[in-house]
């Protein structure tokens, strides 16, 4: 049993964000600095999703705010509302800490989304890979 993250995508656009008038930025802008990702938490596989032989990829985007912490987290591709793993996927991307993404030197919110892989075969290993 393997619970991996295979990608993490920032995407975006100038935006507003959940609260207010919050711009949210794309960081592909000029003088933009994307998030890095500082503490990741992985997401525990369910002994039920494990029992239903469910597997596959949770796809999540969210918002990485100025003080490095995960807002805003929406589920964009779901695996699995029945069992739990789309549940573990959030919760695990909440406790993330980034870096924060910059703009011209001051940190902003940046739009990213996130890809988890859920695996029973255990001899795939755990992958993380994060890109652009």
């Amino acid at each position: 049993m393997r619970v991996w993250l295979v990608g993490v995508v920032l995407c975006g656009l100038v935006a507003c964000a959940g609260r207010g008038t919050v711009p949210v930025y794309d960081p592909g802008a000029d003088d933009m600095v994307a998030p890095r990702l500082l503490t990741e938490v992985k997401p525990r596989y369910t002994s039920e999703a494990m029992e239903a032989g469910i597997e596959g990829r949770v796809g999540l985007a969210a918002t990485v705010r100025p003080d490095g912490t995960v807002d805003d987290i929406v589920v964009a591709e779901s695996l699995d509302r029945t069992f739990g793993l789309d549940d573990q996927a959030v919760g695990a991307l909440a406790g993330w800490r980034f870096a924060p993404g910059t703009l011209r030197g001051d940190p902003v919110n940046v739009r990213v989304s996130i890809e988890f892989y859920f695996s029973l075969d255990s001899s795939r290993g755990g992958a993380t890979r994060l890109g652009a």
